[in-house]
């Protein structure tokens, strides 16, 4: 920030999220299988916040290879070349390696962002997620932190100095952050994907009864895909089931969906490599009923297919219930594609079909997906 210029916060504003989710669909588009993952980071991903009106955005690579530069150049960002490293905190090794990053900034006249390039797996791609993971677990602080950025960019008389006076504040969190979950991992935030106002983590089994009552809050949607109210136990049920055996799968994630303040907000259900490398199968997505229109599914769909990607998928699945209108039109809008359909019952007996839905993640057409899973190709007698 040049010296002189003035620092402006504003409060967190909700359209962040869906500039954010455009902006990664560029990058996606621009780098392709380079960006093994684009996450939202920094104030502007940590619902009530405030923040200077310019997204962060954080792409891990495998490589600072030129071939980045290229590509992002081409699609008209503009690199920083004065900033190749992110500053060390105290206590982390300074191993130049660790720290080394590409920055760009968006083309001019577009929406004001910065494009951080980070390796996976090195102390500065790990700070960056950990910061906003444990802000967005952490609503005191976070007003806390807000607060101060408020002090400083108000009473600084030198402006230009804004970051580099709040760099040792951001150390302080990212430093408790990493101690809260070296000292206490079975309670510290486990996030494996996130959205600017979800996260998702392993659900624990003295959470199921929190589910339950999300389920039991909505009995619309158990008649429209299962025909019945839910089951006393229903949550139990999901929380213990795995695929059947003749399925093979690598890993199964059953997922807790929570909001900012710590509170249940969905599940989702995912189980990796079924039946074939690089098949990921979404078995489940519940949200609860106040986020639905909100454009929180698709948000956390896009972190999800970031998560996915970067551990392998190539292709994700799901099946869909025919007549549950709003989930079929959810997931075409998101890309998804039916590649069969199959005939079924439903929980209570009744008959029902069920959509067999594919959207590649790495390039691909149906064909080549279905020489992967031949028992998805239309006709096929396989359940």
């Amino acid at each position: 920030m040049p010296a002189g210029s003035p620092v402006t916060l504003i409060d967190h504003q909700p359209a962040w999220a869906a500039e954010f989710e455009a902006l990664a669909q560029t990058l996606r588009t621009a780098l392709g299988t380079l960006a093994l993952q684009v996450d939202h980071i920094g104030s502007t991903a940590v619902p009530g916040l405030c923040a200077k009106d310019v997204l962060d955005v954080q792409v891990t690579v495998a490589a600072l290879s030129p071939e980045l530069g290229e590509r992002l150049q081409a699609a008209g960002f503009v690199w920083q070349a004065t900033a190749q490293a992110d500053h060390v905190p105290p206590g982390e090794d300074p191993a130049p390696e660790g720290w080394r990053k590409l920055l760009f900034k968006n083309p001019p006249g577009q929406r004001r962002a910065h494009i951080h390039l980070r390796v996976q797996g090195t102390p500065n791609q790990r700070y960056a997620l950990l910061f906003r993971d444990f802000l967005r677990a952490q609503p005191a602080m976070a007003q806390a932190y807000g607060a101060l950025k408020r002090r400083l960019a108000t009473t600084l008389a030198d402006p230009g100095s804004y970051a580099e006076v709040k760099d040792p504040a951001v150390d302080l969190i990212y430093l408790a952050a990493r101690q809260a979950r070296a000292l206490n991992p079975a309670t510290a935030p486990a996030t494996l994907f996130a959205s600017a106002d979800l996260q998702a983590r392993a659900l624990r089994a003295h959470e199921v009864p929190a589910l339950q009552a999300l389920y039991a809050a909505d009995p619309a949607y158990f008649q429209r895909v299962a025909g019945r109210p839910a089951r006393a136990d229903e949550a139990q049920r999901d929380f213990e089931e795995n695929p059947p055996t003749h399925l093979g799968h690598r890993e199964r994630w059953f997922l807790g969906v929570f909001d900012a303040a710590g509170q249940l907000q969905g599940v989702v259900d995912v189980v990796a490599d079924l039946c074939a490398e690089g098949v990921w199968h979404i078995a489940l997505v519940f949200l609860a009923q106040p986020l639905r229109g909100t454009g929180a599914a698709a948000r956390l769909h896009a972190a999800l297919e970031s998560w996915a990607r970067a551990a392998g998928a190539r292709w994700l699945r799901l099946g869909v219930v025919r007549g549950n209108t709003s989930a079929e039109r959810h997931w075409h809008k998101l890309g998804f594609r039916e590649v069969r359909t199959r005939e079924t019952e439903n929980a209570s007996g009744q008959p029902a079909t069920i959509g067999v839905l594919v959207k590649p993640l790495a390039g691909g057409d149906l064909a080549q997906y279905l020489q992967l899973l031949p028992r998805d190709a239309p006709g096929s007698p396989l359940p």
